[in-house]
């Protein structure tokens, strides 16, 4: 028998990560779509693909950074130190959308009319 040496990171299965984001159903696509649409790197194979908890965290941070930024425009680092988060300095914090349609250009024109 090998010995295998133990992981040098941690990882969270695809199946962990569909209960924390509340999804339901048999399949991953949508646990799939969702590390996809926030550059996460998904490994494995078959029903035993993961993710690093590192980019699990890094995400969920990012979005309370986003969120955050969102609800307190001018005071948003403050409100950061007050709930005890240290800003990465990698995150990319932009939250400007720049629309690519017509209809999202149309969208954000007529947002503040309704």
């Amino acid at each position: 028998m090998e010995n295998r040496e133990k992981e040098k990171f941690t990882t969270i299965s695809l199946q962990a990560v569909k209960i924390m984001l509340g999804y339901s159903g048999k399949g991953f696509r949508s646990v799939l779509r969702w590390c996809f649409n926030k550059n996460i790197t998904v490994f494995g194979d078959g029903r035993r693909k993961r993710i690093l908890e590192s980019d699990w965290e890094t995400t969920q941070q990012k979005d309370l950074i986003r969120s955050i930024k969102l609800s307190f425009p001018r005071t948003w680092t403050k409100e950061l130190k007050k709930r005890g988060i240290q800003l990465i300095q990698n995150i990319d914090d932009s939250t400007d959308y720049k629309a690519q349609s017509s209809a999202a250009i149309n969208l954000l024109n007529n947002w503040d009319n309704e």
